[in-house]
C-alpha cells in the first residue's frame, strides 16, 4: 500500500508539472521554408541564425520538404541567412526575436552564385501564425519607468493586449488567501493567488 501511495503522488506530480514546463519557455524559434524561384522546396540549404548581441551562431539543414527549424534561440537580434548551391545567398538582417516567439520566415532563394548575396533588411513585425496563444513581452524601461501601485508585478500583466482585472466582489477577486490578483485575459479568468 505505501509504494502505491508513492507512485501515485509521484505521477501526480508529474502531471501537475508538465503543463508549467511548457510556460517556462525562455527561448525562442524560427520556422520556414526555403524555396526556389519557381517555388519548389530547396531542400539541404544551411540556414545560419546569428545573434547579433553575443556572436552565437545556430546552424541547420532544410529537409527534404525545404523545411527548417532553428529553435532554442535566446531572445534579441538576429541575421538568418541561407544559402544552396547554384543560387545566391540570401540574408534577412534585423530580426528581433521575443521570449516564447515562434517566429514564420519563409526565404525564398534566387539563381546564381553563393558569392553573391541577396540581403533584405526585416521591416515588417513578425508573426506568429503557428499558435492563437496572446503574449507580450515588458520591456525592462517599462518596468523601471511606469508607476506601479505598491509595486506588484502582476499589474504588468494588464499591459497585454485584451486583459482586464476581475470586477471587484466577483468570485475570483476574493477567492483563497489573503492577497488575490485576479486577471482575465479575452474573457478567460487566471487567478493567482498568493499567500
Amino acid at each position: 500500500m505505501p509504494r502505491f501511495r508513492t507512485t501515485a503522488a509521484t505521477i501526480a506530480l508529474i502531471a501537475t508539472t508538465c503543463g508549467l514546463a511548457e510556460a517556462q519557455k525562455i527561448t525562442a524559434t524560427i520556422r520556414g521554408d526555403v524555396t526556389g524561384p519557381t517555388g519548389a522546396s530547396i531542400s539541404g540549404a544551411r540556414i545560419v541564425a546569428h545573434n547579433l548581441d553575443t556572436g552565437v551562431e545556430r546552424q541547420g539543414v532544410s529537409d527534404d520538404r525545404g523545411a527548417y527549424v532553428p529553435d532554442f534561440l535566446p531572445p534579441g537580434p538576429y541575421d538568418v541567412t541561407a544559402e544552396q548551391q547554384g543560387f545566391s545567398r540570401r540574408r534577412l538582417a534585423g530580426i528581433v526575436l521575443q521570449v516564447n516567439q515562434d517566429v514564420r520566415l519563409d526565404i525564398a532563394l534566387q539563381v546564381g552564385e553563393v558569392r553573391q548575396e541577396v540581403s533584405v533588411e526585416a521591416a515588417a513585425p513578425l508573426l506568429q501564425a503557428s499558435s492563437s496563444s496572446v503574449g507580450s513581452v515588458i520591456e525592462q524601461r517599462q518596468v523601471h519607468n511606469l508607476p506601479l501601485n505598491g509595486r506588484q508585478f502582476l499589474q504588468l500583466a494588464l499591459l497585454t493586449p485584451g486583459a482586464v482585472t476581475a470586477p471587484p466582489g466577483g468570485r475570483q477577486a476574493s477567492e483563497r488567501g489573503t492577497l488575490s490578483s485576479a486577471i482575465n485575459i479575452n474573457g478567460i479568468a487566471r487567478a493567482r493567488t498568493f499567500s
